[in-house]
Protein backbone atom coordinates (compact mmCIF):
# COMPACT_ATOMS: atom_id res chain seq x y z
CA UNK A 1 0.00 0.00 0.00
CA UNK A 2 1.04 3.58 -0.69
CA UNK A 3 -0.01 6.61 1.33
CA UNK A 4 -0.50 9.86 -0.59
CA UNK A 5 -0.65 13.34 0.93
CA UNK A 6 -0.20 16.88 -0.28
CA UNK A 7 1.85 18.80 2.26
CA UNK A 8 4.96 18.12 4.29
CA UNK A 9 3.32 18.36 7.70
CA UNK A 10 0.94 15.52 6.84
CA UNK A 11 3.81 13.46 5.44
CA UNK A 12 5.74 13.97 8.67
CA UNK A 13 2.69 13.03 10.75
CA UNK A 14 2.26 9.80 8.82
CA UNK A 15 5.89 8.79 9.02
CA UNK A 16 6.26 9.59 12.69
CA UNK A 17 2.87 8.58 14.09
CA UNK A 18 1.54 5.74 11.95
CA UNK A 19 4.54 3.44 11.81
CA UNK A 20 5.07 3.11 15.53
CA UNK A 21 7.83 5.73 15.66
CA UNK A 22 7.84 8.80 17.86
CA UNK A 23 10.16 11.74 17.32
CA UNK A 24 12.23 12.81 20.31
CA UNK A 25 11.73 16.55 20.22
CA UNK A 26 9.90 18.73 17.69
CA UNK A 27 10.45 18.90 13.97
CA UNK A 28 9.58 22.04 12.07
CA UNK A 29 7.78 21.74 8.74
CA UNK A 30 10.18 23.86 6.73
CA UNK A 31 10.99 21.26 4.12
CA UNK A 32 13.49 18.47 4.43
CA UNK A 33 15.62 20.38 6.94
CA UNK A 34 14.43 19.21 10.34
CA UNK A 35 15.51 21.25 13.33
CA UNK A 36 15.61 19.62 16.73
CA UNK A 37 14.89 22.33 19.28
CA UNK A 38 15.74 22.44 22.94
CA UNK A 39 14.73 25.42 25.07
CA UNK A 40 13.82 27.28 21.85
CA UNK A 41 17.37 27.03 20.54
CA UNK A 42 18.19 25.08 17.39
CA UNK A 43 20.92 22.55 18.16
CA UNK A 44 21.38 20.58 14.96
CA UNK A 45 20.10 20.25 11.40
CA UNK A 46 19.24 16.80 10.11
CA UNK A 47 17.80 15.46 6.89
CA UNK A 48 14.25 14.19 7.11
CA UNK A 49 15.41 10.58 6.77
CA UNK A 50 18.06 11.02 9.48
CA UNK A 51 15.44 12.41 11.85
CA UNK A 52 13.11 9.53 11.10
CA UNK A 53 15.78 6.87 11.57
CA UNK A 54 17.83 8.28 14.44
CA UNK A 55 15.49 10.32 16.67
CA UNK A 56 12.66 8.04 17.56
CA UNK A 57 11.22 5.85 20.24
CA UNK A 58 8.69 3.08 19.88
CA UNK A 59 4.94 3.18 20.36
CA UNK A 60 3.19 0.00 21.40
CA UNK A 61 1.59 -0.72 18.03
CA UNK A 62 1.55 0.41 14.41
CA UNK A 63 -1.55 1.99 12.93
CA UNK A 64 -0.49 1.23 9.35
CA UNK A 65 2.27 -0.61 7.56
CA UNK A 66 4.17 2.60 6.90
CA UNK A 67 7.89 3.05 6.44
CA UNK A 68 10.06 6.00 5.50
CA UNK A 69 9.70 5.20 1.77
CA UNK A 70 6.05 4.46 1.02
CA UNK A 71 4.56 7.81 2.06
CA UNK A 72 4.24 9.86 -1.12
CA UNK A 73 3.89 13.64 -1.00
CA UNK A 74 2.96 16.06 -3.79
CA UNK A 75 3.08 19.52 -2.12
CA UNK A 76 2.19 21.38 -5.32
CA UNK A 77 -0.11 24.13 -3.94
CA UNK A 78 -2.53 23.64 -6.82
CA UNK A 79 -5.04 26.26 -5.68
CA UNK A 80 -2.65 28.94 -6.94
CA UNK A 81 -1.14 29.61 -10.35
CA UNK A 82 -0.95 27.99 -13.78
CA UNK A 83 -2.22 24.40 -13.76
CA UNK A 84 -2.14 23.84 -17.50
CA UNK A 85 1.65 23.54 -17.71
CA UNK A 86 3.75 20.44 -17.17
CA UNK A 87 4.47 20.83 -13.45
CA UNK A 88 7.52 18.60 -13.53
CA UNK A 89 9.26 20.18 -16.51
CA UNK A 90 12.76 21.34 -15.64
CA UNK A 91 11.99 25.08 -15.53
CA UNK A 92 8.25 25.06 -14.85
CA UNK A 93 6.72 28.01 -13.03
CA UNK A 94 5.39 25.54 -10.47
CA UNK A 95 8.93 24.49 -9.60
CA UNK A 96 10.20 28.09 -9.48
CA UNK A 97 7.38 29.18 -7.19
CA UNK A 98 7.87 26.10 -5.03
CA UNK A 99 11.44 27.19 -4.32
CA UNK A 100 10.39 30.82 -3.77
CA UNK A 101 8.02 29.72 -1.02
CA UNK A 102 10.99 28.62 1.05
CA UNK A 103 13.01 31.79 0.67
CA UNK A 104 10.75 34.83 0.33
CA UNK A 105 8.98 34.75 3.69
CA UNK A 106 11.13 32.44 5.79
CA UNK A 107 14.44 33.44 7.23
CA UNK A 108 17.89 32.91 8.62
CA UNK A 109 16.47 32.54 12.13
CA UNK A 110 15.16 29.17 10.98
CA UNK A 111 17.89 28.31 8.49
CA UNK A 112 20.13 30.19 6.09
CA UNK A 113 18.82 31.09 2.65
CA UNK A 114 21.20 28.56 1.13
CA UNK A 115 19.82 25.83 3.39
CA UNK A 116 16.27 26.77 2.52
CA UNK A 117 16.99 26.69 -1.23
CA UNK A 118 18.70 23.33 -0.89
CA UNK A 119 15.77 22.08 1.18
CA UNK A 120 13.29 23.23 -1.47
CA UNK A 121 15.26 21.65 -4.29
CA UNK A 122 15.47 18.34 -2.44
CA UNK A 123 11.78 18.44 -1.60
CA UNK A 124 10.98 19.11 -5.26
CA UNK A 125 13.08 16.15 -6.38
CA UNK A 126 11.27 14.00 -3.82
CA UNK A 127 7.93 15.16 -5.26
CA UNK A 128 9.10 14.28 -8.79
CA UNK A 129 10.12 10.81 -7.61
CA UNK A 130 6.80 10.33 -5.80
CA UNK A 131 4.88 11.43 -8.90
CA UNK A 132 6.77 8.89 -11.00
CA UNK A 133 6.01 6.22 -8.40
CA UNK A 134 2.29 6.93 -8.87
CA UNK A 135 2.65 6.67 -12.64
CA UNK A 136 4.35 3.28 -12.25
CA UNK A 137 1.77 1.72 -9.93
CA UNK A 138 0.95 -1.86 -10.88
CA UNK A 139 -2.39 -3.61 -11.09
CA UNK A 140 -3.88 -4.33 -7.68
CA UNK A 141 -1.94 -1.69 -5.75
CA UNK A 142 -3.78 0.40 -3.19
CA UNK A 143 -3.40 4.13 -2.52
CA UNK A 144 -4.76 5.70 0.66
CA UNK A 145 -5.14 9.45 0.10
CA UNK A 146 -5.18 11.86 3.06
CA UNK A 147 -7.41 14.89 2.46
CA UNK A 148 -8.46 18.00 4.36
CA UNK A 149 -10.94 20.64 3.26
CA UNK A 150 -8.48 23.27 2.08
CA UNK A 151 -8.69 24.13 -1.60
CA UNK A 152 -5.06 23.04 -2.06
CA UNK A 153 -5.87 19.58 -0.76
CA UNK A 154 -9.07 19.24 -2.75
CA UNK A 155 -7.40 20.42 -5.97
CA UNK A 156 -4.67 17.87 -5.34
CA UNK A 157 -7.33 15.18 -4.96
CA UNK A 158 -8.64 16.10 -8.43
CA UNK A 159 -5.11 16.01 -9.84
CA UNK A 160 -4.42 12.59 -8.28
CA UNK A 161 -7.70 11.23 -9.63
CA UNK A 162 -6.79 12.51 -13.07
CA UNK A 163 -3.42 10.74 -13.19
CA UNK A 164 -4.69 7.52 -11.60
CA UNK A 165 -8.14 7.13 -13.17
CA UNK A 166 -6.95 4.61 -15.77
CA UNK A 167 -4.93 2.53 -13.31
CA UNK A 168 -6.37 -0.76 -12.11
CA UNK A 169 -5.80 0.13 -8.46
CA UNK A 170 -7.82 0.74 -5.31
CA UNK A 171 -8.18 4.47 -4.60
CA UNK A 172 -9.31 5.13 -1.03
CA UNK A 173 -9.64 8.58 0.55
CA UNK A 174 -9.65 9.38 4.25
CA UNK A 175 -11.10 12.82 5.01
CA UNK A 176 -9.99 14.76 8.06
CA UNK A 177 -12.68 15.50 10.70
CA UNK A 178 -14.08 18.98 10.31
CA UNK A 179 -13.41 19.76 13.98
CA UNK A 180 -10.76 18.79 16.50
CA UNK A 181 -10.98 19.32 20.26
CA UNK A 182 -7.74 20.34 21.93
CA UNK A 183 -6.56 19.32 25.40
CA UNK A 184 -7.61 22.71 26.81
CA UNK A 185 -11.18 22.21 25.60
CA UNK A 186 -11.07 24.62 22.67
CA UNK A 187 -12.19 23.36 19.27
CA UNK A 188 -10.34 23.89 16.00
CA UNK A 189 -12.13 23.91 12.67
CA UNK A 190 -10.69 23.36 9.19
CA UNK A 191 -7.87 21.28 10.61
CA UNK A 192 -5.43 19.22 8.57
CA UNK A 193 -4.00 15.78 9.27
CA UNK A 194 -0.65 17.26 10.26
CA UNK A 195 -2.20 18.45 13.54
CA UNK A 196 -2.98 14.95 14.81
CA UNK A 197 -0.68 12.91 17.01
CA UNK A 198 -0.55 9.17 17.52
CA UNK A 199 -2.98 9.12 20.43
CA UNK A 200 -5.64 11.04 18.48
CA UNK A 201 -5.22 9.54 15.05
CA UNK A 202 -6.74 6.11 15.45
CA UNK A 203 -10.00 7.61 16.75
CA UNK A 204 -10.39 9.92 13.76
CA UNK A 205 -10.19 7.59 10.76
CA UNK A 206 -13.94 7.09 10.45
CA UNK A 207 -14.51 9.15 7.28
CA UNK A 208 -13.01 6.77 4.70
CA UNK A 209 -14.34 5.63 1.35
CA UNK A 210 -13.15 3.86 -1.77
CA UNK A 211 -13.79 5.80 -4.97
CA UNK A 212 -15.27 3.97 -7.95
CA UNK A 213 -13.96 4.31 -11.50
CA UNK A 214 -16.91 6.53 -12.37
CA UNK A 215 -16.19 8.80 -9.43
CA UNK A 216 -12.52 9.07 -10.40
CA UNK A 217 -13.58 9.97 -13.94
CA UNK A 218 -15.90 12.67 -12.57
CA UNK A 219 -13.07 14.15 -10.49
CA UNK A 220 -10.80 14.03 -13.54
CA UNK A 221 -13.39 15.90 -15.62
CA UNK A 222 -13.58 18.62 -12.95
CA UNK A 223 -9.79 18.93 -13.04
CA UNK A 224 -9.92 19.25 -16.86
CA UNK A 225 -12.49 22.04 -16.49
CA UNK A 226 -10.28 23.94 -14.04
CA UNK A 227 -7.29 23.47 -16.35
CA UNK A 228 -9.23 24.95 -19.29
CA UNK A 229 -10.14 27.98 -17.18
CA UNK A 230 -6.57 28.13 -15.79
CA UNK A 231 -7.31 31.06 -13.49
CA UNK A 232 -4.85 32.74 -11.15
CA UNK A 233 -6.62 31.13 -8.20
CA UNK A 234 -9.00 28.36 -7.25
CA UNK A 235 -11.21 28.63 -4.18
CA UNK A 236 -13.49 26.26 -2.27
CA UNK A 237 -16.82 28.07 -2.04
CA UNK A 238 -20.23 26.68 -1.09
CA UNK A 239 -18.99 23.13 -1.40
CA UNK A 240 -17.48 23.59 -4.87
CA UNK A 241 -14.05 24.43 -6.28
CA UNK A 242 -14.31 27.40 -8.61
CA UNK A 243 -11.84 29.55 -10.52
CA UNK A 244 -11.19 33.05 -9.19
CA UNK A 245 -9.06 36.13 -9.70
CA UNK A 246 -5.93 36.59 -7.60
CA UNK A 247 -7.56 39.49 -5.71
CA UNK A 248 -10.27 37.18 -4.32
CA UNK A 249 -8.85 37.05 -0.77
CA UNK A 250 -7.88 40.74 -0.55
CA UNK A 251 -11.18 41.78 1.00
CA UNK A 252 -10.85 39.06 3.65
CA UNK A 253 -7.35 40.29 4.53
CA UNK A 254 -8.52 43.90 4.81
CA UNK A 255 -11.54 42.92 6.92
CA UNK A 256 -9.23 41.29 9.47
CA UNK A 257 -7.30 44.55 9.90
CA UNK A 258 -8.10 47.86 11.55
CA UNK A 259 -6.11 51.01 12.30
CA UNK A 260 -4.41 49.36 15.26
CA UNK A 261 -1.06 47.65 14.77
CA UNK A 262 -0.87 43.87 14.51
CA UNK A 263 1.49 41.27 13.14
CA UNK A 264 1.09 39.93 9.62
CA UNK A 265 1.15 36.44 11.11
CA UNK A 266 -2.03 37.18 13.05
CA UNK A 267 -3.83 37.94 9.80
CA UNK A 268 -2.42 34.76 8.31
CA UNK A 269 -3.77 32.72 11.25
CA UNK A 270 -7.26 34.07 10.60
CA UNK A 271 -6.96 33.33 6.87
CA UNK A 272 -5.82 29.70 7.25
CA UNK A 273 -9.36 28.24 7.51
CA UNK A 274 -10.25 29.68 4.09
CA UNK A 275 -6.82 29.75 2.43
CA UNK A 276 -4.09 27.52 3.83
CA UNK A 277 -1.43 28.85 1.44
CA UNK A 278 0.53 31.19 3.72
CA UNK A 279 2.98 32.13 0.94
CA UNK A 280 0.13 33.40 -1.25
CA UNK A 281 -1.46 35.36 1.62
CA UNK A 282 1.85 37.01 2.47
CA UNK A 283 2.24 37.90 -1.21
CA UNK A 284 -1.18 39.53 -1.21
CA UNK A 285 -0.40 41.45 1.99
CA UNK A 286 2.81 42.68 0.35
CA UNK A 287 0.82 43.79 -2.68
CA UNK A 288 -1.71 45.64 -0.53
CA UNK A 289 1.20 47.38 1.21
CA UNK A 290 2.65 48.39 -2.18
CA UNK A 291 -0.60 50.05 -3.28
CA UNK A 292 -1.12 51.85 0.04
CA UNK A 293 -4.10 49.94 1.42
CA UNK A 294 -2.02 48.47 4.25
CA UNK A 295 0.72 50.29 6.15
CA UNK A 296 3.94 48.44 6.94
CA UNK A 297 4.79 49.80 10.41
CA UNK A 298 7.82 47.61 11.04
CA UNK A 299 9.34 44.96 8.81
CA UNK A 300 10.70 41.76 10.31
CA UNK A 301 13.68 40.83 8.15
CA UNK A 302 13.80 37.33 9.61
CA UNK A 303 10.18 36.31 9.12
CA UNK A 304 7.51 38.29 7.26
CA UNK A 305 4.82 37.06 9.65
CA UNK A 306 6.54 39.01 12.41
CA UNK A 307 6.18 42.29 10.51
CA UNK A 308 3.87 44.85 12.10
CA UNK A 309 1.09 46.16 9.85
CA UNK A 310 -2.16 48.11 10.10
CA UNK A 311 -4.96 49.30 7.90
CA UNK A 312 -4.25 52.51 5.98
CA UNK A 313 -5.90 55.66 7.28
CA UNK A 314 -7.49 56.05 3.84
CA UNK A 315 -9.45 52.82 4.27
Amino acid sequence: MYFLCFNKSVQGMLKINCCGKKLKGNMTNYGIIGIIKSENKAENNFSEHEIYENFKEEYEEHLFDINSRNVLCLPLNLSVGNIEEDFFAENSMRKQNFIKRYTEFLSGSIATKEQLVKSAQEDWENAVNDYNTLLDLEKGEKVLVWIDYSCDSLCSLLFAADILKDKDIEFEVVFVPRYKEQSNGTVLDSVNWGEFDYNELNNNLFNRRIFTKNELNALSLKWSELKRENADLRVFLNGRIISADKIFYDSFILNYLNHEETKAGNVLAKMIPICADDWFIFKRISHLISIGRIVLVKKDDDYFGGSVIKLSENM
